[in-house]
């Protein structure tokens, strides 16, 4: 069934975003200590198509560079059967209630109306939260605009780092990773199902500009874009999905600066963007950080 294979995509990507400019640079940071120590910080997208590879060089360069490859999670635990369930578990209301009862009738009738023309019966949804609805719908659309987790950054990365024999590694396990979906909700479902409309009406028509933002690293755009309305609508899903995470990160990151050993930690680039990014966290700590 489609929908049960979007669980594990939705695994990779908790976050949705967007941006409009141009720079210079690109999503790929070197991060320095005072010892002479460094690893790379990568700001990636979750799911792309074949044309939109080979990656901008500065991945390569720094991947060339590093023996340890880090990962938000662990992307073949996070495909396993057993993980699926879970998230189904995590996006779907208690047994007994339904998505419609959840919503006024007409955020209800503008869903089934999107769906309709998706060809997906909203009924197929009636077990799934307003919080699992939006995340699957998003997912599926950019499955329909060609974009797959195979040709994503993490996956790509993660493949060429098995068959080189590099070390891999998690900044989060993947139960924790559901534990971000079952506490996501924002606590207005109507107004959840409504914002997420509204993305997916614009999303192909921003995707091409989201993709030059992110291969020339313009942090500003995809703040301005993504996070801003996200922050002022639902502040307890920005929270959750990337102040609270980055917080939990910041307490690992600064330790790989201990070791000799050189690490490319990759992550979702709206993770490195605002005062709440690991790019300025690191900056106030007093670490180099120099865009490539």
């Amino acid at each position: 069934m489609k929908i049960r294979f979007c669980f594990t995509l939705v695994a990779t990507f908790l976050v949705i975003f967007a941006s409009t400019q141009l720079r210079a640079e690109s999503s790929v940071w070197k991060v320095s200590g005072d010892n002479g120590n460094y690893f790379y910080l990568g700001g990636t997208v979750h799911l792309l198509s074949e044309q939109d590879h080979p990656l901008p060089d500065e991945f390569d360069k720094a991947y060339a560079d590093t023996q340890h490859i880090w990962f938000e999670t662990d992307i073949e635990a996070a495909q396993s059967p057993a993980f699926q369930a879970q998230m189904m578990t995590a996006m779907m209301l208690p047994p007994g209630q339904r998505l419609q009862d959840t919503l006024s009738e007409q955020t209800y009738a503008r869903l089934a109306t999107f769906m309709l023309s998706r060809g997906i019966p909203a009924e197929q949804f009636s077990p799934f939260s307003a919080t699992g609805t939006g995340l699957v719908l998003v997912v599926m659309e950019y499955q329909r605009m060609g974009l797959q987790p195979q040709w994503g950054v993490e996956t790509v990365m993660n493949n060429r780092a098995v068959s080189d024999g590099k070390r891999t590694s998690a900044l989060e396990t993947p139960e924790e990773q559901i534990s971000f979906i079952a506490n996501m909700s924002g606590g207005d479902d109507d107004k959840m199902i409504d914002y997420t409309l509204r993305d997916l009406e614009r999303l192909p028509s921003y995707f091409g500009d989201l993709k030059q933002a992110w291969r020339t690293g313009n942090l500003k755009a995809m703040e301005t874009a993504a996070l801003s309305d996200l922050k002022k609508e639902f502040p307890r899903v920005h929270d959750t999905l990337i102040v609270n995470r980055n917080r939990n990160w910041m307490a690992k990151l600064p330790s790989l600066l201990d070791s000799k050993d050189i690490e490319f930690v990759l992550v979702g680039t709206l993770h490195l963007v605002g005062k709440e990014g690991l790019v300025q966290q690191l900056r106030g700590k007093g670490y180099t950080v120099k865009q490539l």
